[in-house]
């Protein structure tokens, strides 16, 4: 399910970013924190429907749970870079092991963050993100 667009890009000099996680409470507190630091979010409940929005461009950094049912955070960075999206990518996952660290740079991930984290680490990946892109 394709979730609402909660403020746009030309109300936020921040950038919009695509937040996709299937547990619908984490979710809404990422929005929460995002549009807080003044960030437009667009969330999504899988990959699958991030891959159905007609307007991926618009997006300026993708915020994605690594482990999801249907394709995972991994395989919709494959998808999106395939569809010619480059916009960056961040993964959150509650593994942070050595195997899925080398997954995430393999698929091109700027960071793979570890849940729980904190609010200033994230804000700050994302802006490193948004100046690189």
């Amino acid at each position: 399910m394709r979730g609402p667009l909660v403020t746009g890009t030309e109300q936020t000099p921040h950038g919009l970013i695509a937040v996709v996680d299937d547990d619908a409470s984490f979710r809404e507190a990422l929005t929460d924190i995002l549009l807080f630091w003044g960030f437009g979010v667009e969330a999504f409940e899988s990959a699958e429907a991030v891959l159905a929005c007609t307007e991926l461009g618009t997006f300026d950094a993708f915020l994605l749970d690594v482990q999801m049912p249907g394709l995972s955070g991994l395989q919709l960075i494959d998808r999106l870079r395939g569809d010619q999206v480059t916009a960056p990518a961040i993964l959150v996952t509650s593994r942070t092991d050595d195997a899925t660290r080398k997954q995430a740079a393999s698929a091109g991930a700027l960071s793979l963050l570890g849940k729980p984290f904190n609010a200033d680490e994230l804000i700050g990946l994302l802006r490193r993100a948004l100046s690189q892109a």
